[in-house]
């Protein structure tokens, strides 16, 4: 143990600190060290982000097919349009 004061080791029993004096009994009282406990690994929680991720990444590839297929539409239309206009008819 170490007082809280000077920093000084202190046999574990003492109430004083025998460097500077302080009062180290109401600190040893005080003081409950807590122990750090790991986190259980989840099987579950795995495949759920796994299932998660795909369905976002296919959420996503299905938006680009359709946007593109929306783009080709849009650029034949206009197509279209300016070979009517210059009295080019496909």
């Amino acid at each position: 143990m170490f007082c809280y004061n000077c920093g000084s080791q202190q046999p574990e029993n003492a109430q004083f600190c025998t460097s500077c004096g302080a009062n180290i009994s109401k600190v040893q009282s005080q003081y409950q060290p807590q122990l750090y406990q790991q986190p259980q690994y989840q099987e579950g929680d795995s495949a759920a982000t796994i299932s998660l991720v795909c369905g976002i990444i296919g959420f996503v590839t299905n938006l680009g097919f359709i946007f593109g297929i929306i783009a080709i539409m849009q650029a034949n239309k206009a197509k279209k349009l300016d070979c009517v206009d210059n009295r080019y008819v496909i």
